[in-house]
């Protein structure tokens, strides 16, 4: 189903779990610093959050290559640098899927979260999720990770279908 979101395997690598995440990293700097993504809602640059640096890696890479309830004290998470790829490509598929609600991979929606306004990008199962955080003139990459439960992903579900409803109904 996912055939198009190549993984980089931790078992097919030869380090432990901290140079697999830096091996990682160069997958991330090549896909969001070297070559950012094109975000294509009204003419917004696609910018990072780089601060704080976590053990020697920007915020964003750290976030999206970790978990945890408490940001300072996040851990790596397998799952998720495994599919380190899986952000830029699900970005690119928003870009040629915009502004239809979704296409056979992934479908979007957009929530309010205080003052500012985040796109969920979910592959089309609501297996993973993308959240961009829209602010005033750029977007930022905030999280990515594997929704794990069928409930969470019906939640998903119910959300992207509601958004859609409003602004169709």
């Amino acid at each position: 189903m996912h055939d198009w979101l190549p993984t980089q395997k931790f078992c097919d690598f030869n380090g432990g779990i901290e140079e697999f995440r830096r091996h990682c990293f160069l997958f991330y700097e090549e896909a969001f610093v070297l070559d950012k993504p094109t975000w294509p809602v009204d003419d917004r640059k696609y910018g990072e959050k780089r601060e704080p640096f976590r053990a020697g890696l920007p915020a964003t890479y750290a976030h999206l290559t970790s978990s945890g309830k408490e940001e300072d004290s996040r851990t790596p998470d397998l799952e998720r640098l495994e599919r380190i790829t899986w952000p830029r490509l699900i970005l690119d598929e928003f870009a040629s899927c915009y502004p239809r609600p979704s296409n056979e991979r992934i479908a979007w929606w957009v929530e309010k979260r205080r003052s500012e306004y985040r796109y969920h990008i979910a592959l089309s199962d609501f297996t993973y999720l993308v959240v961009v955080a829209a602010r005033t003139s750029e977007v930022l990459l905030w999280t990515a990770f594997p929704i794990e439960f069928n409930n969470q992903r019906r939640k998903r579900e119910k959300k992207f279908s509601q958004y859609w409803e409003g602004r169709n109904g």
